[in-house]
């Protein structure tokens, strides 16, 4: 009996780590590449909606989709980045590398080819976030890796 409830314990609390899976994030990684770009074009309302779809889920997306639609660009990237991640014994994209190139390219085409290279100072609010999912996209993936500390001294 103690070893069901531990196992139900652990299910229960693991399971918010292992929600994401690769259609929802595709899915979700789209969507935010698009109100980043969407944004930079200047219209602000349409960015808005675009992410307001995801506010109702749980975890990381709906935490990057209220922060997105609230201003707060910084943080909403890096939510963003652990929700296109999936946990577990070996944690990797859960985003395939065709649609993670393809998402890399439109923020390239709207924010300029330098995007990729990763926060810089002097950048606004909104570069820096699409500088911070764009880095995030270019790397191979180390589980010990913190999307935070791409911008954390800028």
């Amino acid at each position: 009996m103690r070893k069901v409830a531990l196992v139900l314990s652990l299910a229960f609390v693991a399971a918010p780590v292992f929600a994401v899976d690769s259609p929802t994030a595709t899915k979700f990684l789209r969507a935010y590449v698009d109100a980043l770009c969407i944004e930079q074009a200047g219209d602000h309302q349409k960015a808005v909606d675009t992410m307001a779809q995801f506010t109702m889920l749980k975890g990381a997306m709906a935490q990057s989709a209220k922060q997105f639609t609230n201003g707060d660009l910084r943080e909403s990237a890096i939510s963003a980045a652990w929700a296109v991640v999936n946990g577990g014994a070996k944690m990797d994209f859960a985003v395939g590398r065709r649609d993670r190139r393809d998402m890399l390219n439109a923020l390239r085409t709207s924010f300029g080819k330098s995007i990729s290279d990763g926060p810089k100072k002097g950048q606004n609010e909104l570069e820096v976030a699409a500088a911070t999912m764009a880095y995030f996209l270019t790397q191979q993936f180390q589980g010990g890796a913190h999307p935070r500390d791409m911008w954390r001294s800028h």
